[in-house]
Order: C-alpha cells, then sequence, then structure tokens
C-alpha cells in the first residue's frame, strides 16, 4: 500500500486520535504533518501491508509520546510566585503538604515515613527511633512510599474545598500550598 494512500483514507481519522490527545489545536496540526513526514521516511520499514494501519498509529502514538517528551512538566509560575531559599525549604514545603496523605496509611508505614521522610532523619536513625532492624525500616519506609503513591493515584472521595482546608491547617502562615487533583497528573504526565 502506498503511503500517500494510505495518508488519505486515515488522515481525519489520524487527526481525531491527536486531537484526542493533545489540547493544543496548532501543535496537533503540526503533529499531523510530522507523522505524514516520518511515515514517508519510514515507509521502508513496514513489511506487512496488510498491518499499515495499525503501524501508522505506532507511529502517531509515538509522536504523541515525543510530543510530550520534549516539553518536560512545565509551567509558567506568576511573577509574585514566592521563591524558595533552598532545595531543604522546597522539600519542607513539599513534605507538609504530603503529610495529611501520610497520616492516612497504616501505623506501620506512617511512622517510618514520617520519621524518614518529614522528621528528615536517616533510615538507620528511623530504625533506631522506631526500636527495629535496619531492614526491616528501610523495608517499611519503601512500602510506605508505594502506599503514599497510590493514594496519590487514586481519586480523592472529599470535596477539594475539604482538602484545600485540610492543606491550609497544615499549612505554615505565609507559605502557600498547591493542589493538584490525581486524576490531572496522570493525564498529563
Amino acid at each position: 500500500m502506498r503511503i500517500d494512500s494510505l495518508w488519505q483514507e486515515h488522515q481525519d481519522k489520524l487527526r481525531l486520535f491527536i486531537r484526542s490527545r493533545v489540547s493544543n489545536e496548532c501543535d496537533a496540526k503540526d503533529l499531523l504533518h510530522e507523522i505524514f513526514l516520518r511515515a514517508k521516511t519510514r515507509s521502508g520499514s513496514l513489511r506487512d501491508p496488510k498491518k499499515a494501519v495499525s503501524w501508522i498509529y505506532q507511529i502517531t502514538r509515538n509522536a504523541v509520546v515525543d510530543y510530550y517528551r520534549s516539553r518536560g512538566k512545565t509551567v509558567e509560575l506568576p511573577e509574585n510566585f514566592p521563591e524558595l531559599k533552598s532545595e531543604k525549604n522546597a522539600w519542607k514545603l513539599i513534605s507538609r503538604c504530603a503529610r495529611p496523605f501520610i497520616e492516612e496509611l497504616p501505623k506501620i508505614y506512617r511512622d517510618a515515613l514520617l520519621l524518614s521522610e518529614i522528621e528528615g532523619l536517616d533510615q538507620k536513625q528511623a530504625a533506631q527511633r522506631l526500636g527495629i532492624p535496619l531492614p526491616t525500616a528501610k523495608s517499611r519506609i519503601l512500602r510506605g512510599k508505594q502506599k503514599l503513591k497510590k493514594k496519590f493515584e487514586e481519586p480523592r472521595r472529599e470535596p477539594v474545598s475539604k482538602q484545600i482546608a485540610h492543606f491550609e491547617q497544615h499549612a505554615p502562615k505565609g507559605e502557600f500550598v498547591i493542589v493538584l487533583p490525581p486524576a490531572r497528573l496522570r493525564a498529563n504526565g
């Protein structure tokens, strides 16, 4: 099957496919043209003409992935956005925001994570404070992080306003808190 005829037949479907994944219309058009060029230059890699449609969709999926990789996960910040003095201060703020999620974990993981991530103890110190062997502490911290990651990925059942109130209650005065819904993070990244 010739690339030109394949393109003519599937161009509109590919455009819809791209638009369902890329919100900016101009970027989607650019991607569509880029995909056509990729298909033209890689036409020799198509071994089985019966698989031409899946081949062009694979090129399209890869182009969309490349599109997001090239842009990274950047967000423009307003000019009045407070500047954090150091990486340590930034980590403290992030830890405070994560604390409500850590508090929801089972006690053995919660205690280990609070010591290692919030109080900043190394794993050996956390093990000593908890009165457990170092390998057990390492395991609890790792499992706690895994459970915490799952908590961030699951949809929150309480309304965002309640979450914000909870964060405001735990955030120190004069500092800011950024609340992003986990579903939105997953969709963009």
